[in-house]
């Protein structure tokens, strides 16, 4: 079910100069601008940048999956900004779905879009 939803973003390394190329803003409005999210939530180090960037530039909130809960405070797997299960969502992640499957899964989440990034 999350394979349906789920769109892979390839993100170029430029060796050379060490520098990602990545797809400008609007390139990513685009993708997302058919769903009905009302946030976002970043899962992977890489995805925390492009998903706050989308974030100031939609005024939708976000917040970040923690793989594993941090064992102190609050001790969930959602940081900063935690939806509600009917809150419309995309996800932005940093590996294969394949890596994130089980912990999306167990989340309540309405998970309207995944996109992958592939770096």
């Amino acid at each position: 079910m999350l394979e349906r939803k789920t769109e892979t973003i390839k993100i170029k390394k430029n060796y050379k100069n060490n520098i990602k190329q990545t797809l400008s803003l609007n390139e990513f409005k685009k993708i997302i601008q058919n769903t009905k999210q009302r946030g976002f939530l970043a899962l992977g180090l890489d995805a925390i940048t492009i998903t706050s960037l989308l974030s100031l530039e939609t005024n939708y909130p976000f917040g970040i999956i923690r793989t594993k809960k941090k064992g102190y405070g609050t001790n969930k797997h959602i940081e900063g900004w935690s939806p509600d299960s009917n809150t419309p969502l995309t996800i932005i992640i940093s590996k294969k779905l394949k890596d994130y499957r089980n912990l999306l899964e167990k989340l309540p989440l309405n998970i309207q879009k995944i996109i992958q990034l592939n770096l």
